[in-house]
């Protein structure tokens, strides 16, 4: 028979339904939709808390275990503090306290979004920008559901979490900050970039407009580009022989020398 109380944290990958269930301590711990012919109940309760359920899910997500963390804290279950640190360790966290401000965070989201975190992997470090909302982090939840339904990547999402949720407190507002219509993810980010960097930005595009008067060079291809938070100028050139390496190579000592005369060059405004 199955146990009455349940910790069904909504995992992104249960166990197989044809796998009986499993619970610990008067708890159902896993196979929550069981549909086994013999679904006799596997009691783990030998075993301290953190062996059973990681035998069960030996890899979750940050916002897996956050919503755990939350049917533990409503359950009325009793074990040892260290067997909690034990368990959250097999997953390659340390416990702290801001660990736990932030699992506190986190079920404050709307699930679509902490699903796409789980999808898309993202660690404690990228969850810390939502203390940033302290306790206001519900009032994000339009903003945070966008982000799902957009799909942006991993390193654009990160970016638009960090860049929208400090530019709303700047402007005390997330006028303007949500995904406008048909706009994909790299719009999305690179938009609230420019808005959080607006001095960097028009940096670029003056040195952008600079690249375009630059003397041809055959066969070498420049591009002012950003990699994350650095900009800079990107030459790509293909030489099939040492001759022509070396022509290549003596067109941009000329063009370094003509630059060098010039009173502005790209790296400034």
């Amino acid at each position: 028979m199955a146990s009455k109380n349940t910790l069904d944290f909504t995992p992104l990958t249960p166990i197989p339904k044809i796998f009986p269930s499993f619970s610990w301590n008067g708890y159902q711990l896993a196979g929550f939709q069981s549909q086994a012919v013999d679904n006799t109940e596997q009691d783990l309760s030998q075993h301290p808390f953190s062996e059973a359920f990681f035998s069960c899910y030996p890899d979750i997500s940050l916002a897996e275990l956050a919503r755990l963390y939350k049917k533990l804290q409503s359950s009325t279950l009793e074990f040892d503090d260290s067997d909690w640190r034990q368990l959250v360790a097999k997953y390659g966290w340390r416990w702290s306290d801001r660990l736990e401000k932030i699992l506190y965070a986190i079920v404050q989201t709307p699930i679509s979004f902490q699903n796409w975190t789980s999808l898309k992997k993202i660690g404690v470090n990228d969850w810390g920008t939502l203390l940033l909302t302290k306790e206001n982090t519900s009032n994000y939840s339009t903003f945070l559901e966008q982000i799902a339904q957009v799909n942006p990547s991993s390193q654009e999402g990160k970016r638009i979490l960090e860049w929208g949720i400090e530019l709303s407190l700047i402007a005390n507002s997330l006028e303007g900050l949500l995904a406008k219509e048909n706009e994909n993810g790299t719009q999305w980010c690179k938009r609230l970039e420019q808005m959080r960097f607006p001095n960097s930005h028009s940096r670029e595009n003056s040195s952008q407009k600079k690249l375009l008067q630059l003397p041809k060079i055959p066969h070498v291809k420049f591009q002012w580009q950003r990699e994350g938070d650095l900009s800079g100028l990107k030459v790509e050139f293909f030489c099939p022989s040492y001759e022509d390496y070396e022509k290549k190579v003596s067109s941009l000592v000329n063009l370094q020398e003509q630059l060098e005369k010039e009173e502005t060059h790209l790296w400034k405004s």
